[in-house]
């Protein structure tokens, strides 16, 4: 299945490409529509022929990988924005200790 071998190496680089935080909103839309082109055509692929159950093993798996790339996407938008509007010394956990609202003051302004 070079199929999914493929997949999960270009999933695992543009992991690393998000993860680093050189990705602009652009790119990152490109990427999120990357990660939507590839599950269908792995469900279409996935779908339209019978497997052995090693070979569905490794279906799911790339789906897996697809997954936590799409995770990564979504959990890092917030923390480049808040590292890019920190300012410069300050300490991260006090930045977001001004910056975040707890879960107590949440249910307190309704």
């Amino acid at each position: 299945m070079h199929l999914t071998f493929n997949m999960e190496q270009a999933c695992a680089r543009l992991r690393n490409e998000i993860n680093q935080g050189t990705a602009s909103p652009e790119r990152r839309a490109e990427i999120g529509g990357y990660v939507v082109g590839l599950s269908v055509m792995l469900a279409r692929v996935a779908s339209s022929i019978s497997l052995p159950d090693d070979k569905k093993k490794r279906v799911l798996n790339t789906f897996l990988t697809l997954m936590i790339l799409r995770e990564t996407l979504d959990r890092t938008v917030p923390s480049v924005a808040l590292r890019r509007s920190m300012p410069q010394g300050y300490p991260p956990s006090l930045f977001l200790r001004a910056h975040v609202k707890t879960h107590s003051e949440l249910r307190h302004s309704d």
